[in-house]
């Protein structure tokens, strides 16, 4: 296997349960509200049932887009550190691959990608001779009829807003343009995935976590926890896709003696073999 399917395979270890997390499934809850106890700030002050998933996705494809129409050739061919092997042109390219698939009925197991590795490696393949631009309006012409079908999911944060969230936050990273860190997106899909976690870690040990940020407020868990993890939202969320290493995760854990315990539950993706800082 050459570099590229290596690295993404790292991306992508994604099981059938990972899939059905990430699109969440029944109605959102914050994790306060699994655990039946509150911390001192508001899991879902920033979102509105306005806020959904289509205009989640629309806003956030807006967004990468116009960060995308201000690059030159260079600033597109730049590596993207949280994916490794892979340029800002290549993530658009993902992206755009992900709302045409989508749109067609295609993902992993199906006969042109009978993998995630060759699924994912197919929508950075076929469009890499094209212009950025030219797969720029490829996304808008499938993500018209995306958002389509998005606003008739019943999912709280369907998979492939999720990837969305996530890569939007890559290439500001890679291009130096930080943003939309709070957005409801990034607020709701937090809490699903702190919800995920505390619900493994109660299955797996019986045991419990709080979640606070750096002024010490509890955002999720059980506030009475003697185990901690300190992050924000947007620092948990980039934790838990795989956008942080173990070490950099192991350093924000506190009130355990067995890390590898919670931590082998905290990663969708990754973690990154090495510290990402953004």
């Amino acid at each position: 296997m050459d570099r590229r399917g290596r690295d993404a395979r790292r991306r992508r270890r994604l099981s059938e349960h990972d899939l059905a997390a990430l699109s969440g499934g029944g109605n959102y809850r914050s994790p306060d509200a699994l655990s039946g106890r509150h911390g001192s700030g508001d899991p879902v002050s920033d979102v509105s049932p306005a806020d959904t998933p289509s205009l989640i996705y629309a806003r956030g494809r807006e967004a990468v887009s116009d960060v995308v129409r201000s690059l030159d050739s260079a600033a597109l061919a730049a590596p993207v550190a949280a994916c490794p092997g892979w340029t800002v042109h290549d993530v658009v390219a993902h992206l755009t691959g992900v709302a045409t698939d989508a749109v067609n009925g295609v993902g992993p197991g199906h006969p042109i990608a009978p993998t995630m590795v060759e699924w994912t490696s197919r929508h950075v393949d076929d469009r890499r001779a094209q212009a950025t631009t030219v797969v720029l309006r490829e996304w808008e012409r499938s993500a018209s009829q995306l958002e389509v079908m998005l606003a008739k999911d019943d999912s709280p944060m369907p998979a492939v807003v999720m990837d969305l969230l996530c890569h939007e936050q890559d290439l500001r990273a890679a291009t130096g343009r930080p943003g939309r860190r709070d957005t409801p997106g990034i607020t709701i899909g937090s809490d699903l995935m702190a919800q995920r976690w505390a619900s493994m870690i109660r299955s797996s040990r019986g045991a419990s976590i709080s979640l606070i940020d750096d002024d010490a407020d509890v955002w999720a868990g059980d506030a009475e926890s003697s185990v901690t993890f300190r992050a924000d939202r947007f620092e948990f969320f980039r934790t838990t896709f795989g956008r942080r290493s173990r070490a950099q995760a192991e350093r924000r854990l506190s009130g355990t003696d067995e890390p590898d315990a919670y931590l082998q539950h905290l990663f969708v993706f990754g973690p990154a073999e090495h510290d990402l800082a953004e």
